[in-house]
């Protein structure tokens, strides 16, 4: 494990995001452990966002406080995270609720590790780290104060850029730093972007009626947000064959996820127009992931693949409008 502070990494992913830990588990190291860090303390800062506090100031210290976790290098005890500040952290993640999924709970309850794992990173990949924090958090302060009540597309793409599309730059990032065959250009920028954006609104309209009973309008317009998700797909895959054909484990970790959103589409357009909870059945599932994985390094068929699933999404009623 990396760092000093022994912290199991599968079980916080299971935890909160089963298919994501699925997806992870493909990945060769170092990019298993370092996207795995990535992505729990991506979740530690969604928890801030996410849950009432009972002062909205509080939350918006709370944020505040978690960057400030990711500057202690001057602090440093031959390495290590002092334990005057790990104590701070234990007593930050006691300011939330106490109605945290026990899940989410006990990932907050953990910060004071994985940010100890921060610390033991290379430089370079503590740089992308950061990077990706302090952008999230400012992002997600930014909607707290619209109190999450997107007004139109604009609003939806700039809220998905900074919860989602961050992260793919990053995993981009951290990729150029173990391949010299990817090269951050500004085009990788864009698809890695898009691929962000792509994944978010996935979730988004999946989770759209259980938002707005929270009180989150995340979704202006149900057709406008869809279409929009057709053109992020095109970049999701331009990102995917971007990836060097030798990178096979990074290819499956995103081909997979790219795949099984394209195929959960239908389901999620007709669970929400009928009312119902239809969604792509594990054989479905199963059999898909064993069609991306044996076509991971074949760009002809894979191409070939991401039309015959892209093309249902097209059909749907709303790109009649």
């Amino acid at each position: 494990m990396l760092g000093t502070e022994p912290i199991n990494y599968e079980k916080h992913l299971e935890g909160v995001s089963r298919s994501f830990a699925f997806c992870i588990a493909q990945l060769d190291e170092p990019l298993k452990q370092q996207i795995s860090l990535l992505y729990l303390l991506c979740r530690v800062l969604d928890s801030v966002e996410d849950y009432q506090f009972k002062d909205k100031k509080i939350q918006f210290q709370q944020m505040d406080e978690f960057e400030s976790f990711f500057e202690l290098h001057q602090e440093l005890e031959d390495g290590k995270v002092p334990q005057k500040r790990r104590n701070q952290m234990i007593r930050w993640a006691q300011k939330f609720p106490r109605d945290l999924p026990r899940a989410e709970a006990d990932l907050v309850k953990s910060t004071y590790k994985l940010i100890a794992d921060y610390y033991a990173l290379p430089l370079s990949a503590q740089t992308h780290f950061k990077q990706v924090i302090f952008e999230m958090s400012e992002g997600m302060q930014k909607y707290l104060l619209k109190n999450h009540n997107l007004k139109d597309l604009h609003d939806l793409n700039d809220y998905c850029y900074y919860v989602a599309g961050v992260v793919g730059v990053g995993l981009s990032r951290l990729l150029t730093d173990i391949e010299n065959d990817f090269e951050f250009t500004t085009d990788i920028q864009k698809y890695a972007v898009g691929f962000g954006l792509y994944l978010q609104k996935i979730n988004i309209l999946k989770d759209q009626k259980e938002d707005e009973a929270d009180g989150r309008y995340l979704v202006p317009n149900r057709d406008e947000v869809f279409i929009s998700l057709l053109e992020n797909a095109h970049e999701a895959f331009d990102f995917l064959e971007s990836v060097p054909l030798n990178q096979k484990r990074f290819r499956v970790f995103c081909g997979w996820s790219l795949f099984i959103g394209l195929a959960s589409l239908p389901y999620i357009y007709e669970s929400y127009e009928k009312n119902n909870t239809s969604k792509i059945s594990r054989l479905a599932t199963k059999r898909l992931i064993s069609k991306v994985e044996a076509h991971i390094d074949d760009p002809v068929k894979l191409r070939s693949l991401f039309e015959s699933y892209i093309k249902p999404v097209k059909e749907l009623r709303c790109y009649a409008l």
